[in-house]
């Protein structure tokens, strides 16, 4: 969502979360990230009517600079919520507590869905690579442990900072770039 405080951000963050406001009011479970600043324009009245249920995974610590930037939002209930900040970040990571939230929604037939939301390491460099494979593993394990390896209803969604970096045509060595190897 990129909504950053300038001079991170560009200087329409504030109208874009009022415009992501109307939008995530069109869906039952929501996952954001990088929600950072803005917050009262992205949770409108609309929004936290619709939405009941939210979830945030706040600072790691006191001398953080933001909090995790992830929210859960639900029209159903929450009936369980786990919360863990990612053991590592590097460079400009470290200014944001990333990590992941758990919640289990329960749906209107019944049935449990294990929502994970996350943002994880972005960037290219070595450190930023093996923080994000450090994460990766960090991620499955708290899957693991919260959802078992039997469950079907498992829903992951957010921003892994994986995938090509480049822009130009794909070649083999453009996919190491942003990826965990």
């Amino acid at each position: 969502m990129w909504l950053l405080p300038t001079p991170l951000s560009n200087r329409i963050a504030a109208w874009r979360a009022d415009r992501i406001s109307s939008v995530i009011a069109k869906y039952d479970i929501v996952v954001l990230n990088e929600a950072f600043k803005y917050k009262r324009q992205l949770l409108s009245d609309e929004v936290r009517k619709k939405y009941p249920y939210r979830q945030e995974l706040g600072k790691k610590s006191y001398d953080s600079l933001f909090d995790s930037g992830v929210m859960i939002l639900s029209a159903y209930p929450i009936s369980k919520v786990v919360l863990e900040h990612y053991e590592t970040r590097k460079r400009w990571d470290r200014m944001a507590s990333k990590g992941i939230i758990f919640c289990r929604i329960q749906l209107s037939d019944g049935t449990e869905l294990d929502v994970y939301g996350t943002h994880m390491q972005a960037g290219h460099s070595e450190s930023e690579q093996r923080s994000r494979e450090l994460q990766t593993k960090q991620l499955w394990e708290f899957i693991n442990l919260h959802s078992g390896k039997d469950k079907g209803n498992v829903l992951l969604a957010g921003d892994l900072n994986m995938g090509p970096a480049k822009h130009s045509p794909p070649e083999e060595d453009d996919f190491k770039e942003h990826s965990v190897h």
